[in-house]
């Protein structure tokens, strides 16, 4: 009885392991809130990814203070997603799983913002845990 009910404990233990690694959080902070073309703010944001060639809302945030901040599950594999609520463009980056900031950015051109991403480590994922020469020839690859 016990080795019957021990199958679907172990896959729940690791999607709920899985789920816990696939975690993001993007925070975000402008220099200057107010928009390019009216005397508004920007008073929220949109995370937004293109479905079926449609751009469908997945969350939205409300600007305090200059600063907003989604958190989340990543999807399985890294995908563009933007940024939206702005009236001069989009914050555009890769959704992927850890801590995604965008650096202090002017809310009048949004599509300057540069966007900083802090990979969740474990010591086996560590980059100096590598073997120099796949790291090297990695490098190499992405140069070329």
């Amino acid at each position: 009885m016990h080795t019957k009910h021990a199958l679907p404990l172990l896959l729940l233990a690791y999607s709920l392991t899985t789920g816990a690694q696939r975690q993001f959080v993007i925070t975000g902070t402008m220099l200057n809130d107010s928009l390019c073309y009216s005397e508004a703010t920007v008073k929220k944001v949109y995370l937004t990814h293109e479905v079926n060639s449609q751009e469908v809302v997945i969350d939205s945030a409300t600007v305090m203070n200059k600063q907003f901040s989604f958190k989340g599950e990543a999807p399985e594999v890294v995908t563009p997603y933007t940024i939206t609520g702005f009236d001069n463009g989009a914050v555009q980056l890769f959704l992927e799983p850890g801590n995604i900031v965008i650096q202090p950015f002017n809310a009048q051109y949004p599509s300057h913002a540069k966007v900083e991403a802090h990979w969740p480590t474990t010591p086996s994922q560590n980059i100096k845990d590598l073997p120099m020469k796949w790291a090297k020839k990695e490098c190499n690859a992405l140069i070329v």
